[in-house]
């Protein structure tokens, strides 16, 4: 397991998932971090069109329960935004 010390280490875990992306849809992913800053898990919760997604935050929070978090960061694909910047944000 991948351990989360900073931001650029996030960015790291979500990069492999975008770098490539030539769909034409948006997309939310989640990283699901425990109280050691460990990577427990990276997971696609939703898939939207062209314009955006929907999110379910039921969805966010069943993944983090079952897997005992203490952090989820989670990032769209966003399709409008610079391919070298990528935006998370933290619950």
């Amino acid at each position: 397991m991948k351990k989360i010390l900073c931001s650029s280490d996030i960015c790291n875990v979500f990069r492999p998932l975008f770098c490539d992306f030539i769909e034409h849809h948006e997309e939310m992913w989640v990283l699901y971090v425990n109280k050691a800053n460990k990577c427990l898990g990276v997971s696609k919760i939703s898939q939207g069109g062209i314009d955006g997604t929907v999110t379910d935050v039921k969805i966010i929070l069943q993944g983090a329960i079952k897997h005992s978090f203490s952090c989820i960061f989670f990032s769209p694909n966003s399709r409008r935004s610079d391919r070298n910047k990528f935006k998370f944000f933290i619950l």
